[in-house]
């Protein structure tokens, strides 16, 4: 019984894991229309490198997924200047906003990127939802990432 369970802890080291997710990263690259200044093989290679265990490499693997997502919304909020981020900009500067008010434009920012947020990765609201049905973090992990790559 301690085999098999050692054998599926070191599941994510094996050779086919390991391409599954350099296809999902890949996936994703893809999606953002971004080229990299590393391959997949690279980026996939130095996750794995620091990682420990298979949840710090899935982790990991989400982190580096949601930054090229990430990318590819700056990309997009640089070439349109009517973009929440001119705007988070804009609340920013004005210095002479009493507390109350500076909360308020705080509450209004917050905001403001979380429906950015919900339009760039529609699908992450439906994950959490079935994130909290899930038992495992590695469930929930593989839900995050099947819903960042699929949304």
């Amino acid at each position: 019984m301690e085999n098999m369970a050692d054998s599926q802890d070191n599941a994510w080291r094996t050779h086919s894991f390991r391409q599954n997710v350099r296809a999902k990263i890949e996936e994703a690259i893809r999606q953002s229309g971004n080229p990299t200044t590393k391959s997949v093989g690279e980026m996939e290679n130095h996750v794995f490198q620091k990682a420990k265990t298979r949840e710090e490499y899935l982790g990991y693997v989400a982190r580096l997924i949601i930054h090229v997502r990430e990318m590819n919304i700056r990309k997009t909020s640089t070439t349109h200047p009517g973009t929440s981020s001119t705007r988070r900009k804009q609340l920013r500067k004005t210095d002479s906003a009493t507390g109350e008010v500076k909360d308020f434009k705080d509450g209004l920012q917050a905001l403001q990127e979380m429906t950015m947020l919900l339009q760039e990765f529609p699908t992450l609201l439906g994950a959490a939802r079935r994130c909290r049905s899930v038992k495992t973090r590695n469930e929930k992990v593989s839900i995050v990432i099947d819903a960042l790559l699929n949304g």
